[in-house]
């Protein structure tokens, strides 16, 4: 009998630390999350000031939007860690294009007008 009760109390110690290592676990992906994102705002804000000439646009979309929007496809296809990667890609692109709108210089659109920011 006491051997059996040994054996549950090691299973519940098992449960335990596995339960313990997934929130370890979670608490490190978020935190991944967040770094990767804040880097590729960073990385892509960097690319913007460096740049000689205006970034290329798609559909005259504002380039943090055409990429976040691009990473967001991408983590939606693919599974796992480079799932995850593009997913704080577009969060950080996303995040970093809706801050630039806030400050009013949102997106303009290419064409017969210069001026014509929306």
């Amino acid at each position: 009998m006491a051997a059996g009760l040994t054996k549950w109390k090691e299973r519940v110690a098992s449960l335990q630390r596995s339960n313990a290592m997934a929130r370890v676990r979670k608490r490190g992906e978020q935190l991944q999350h967040t770094l990767v994102a804040t880097g590729a705002a960073y990385a892509f804000g960097s690319i913007e000031r460096r740049a000689q000439a205006p970034l290329p646009t798609v559909f005259g979309l504002d380039p943090k939007l055409s990429w976040g929007a691009f990473f967001a496809v991408v983590a939606t296809a693919v599974k796992g860690r480079m799932g995850q990667m593009a997913a704080a890609t577009s969060d950080g692109l996303l995040s970093a294009y809706g801050y630039h709108a806030g400050l009013g210089k949102g997106y303009t659109l290419q064409g017969e007008g210069d001026d014509m920011d929306l």
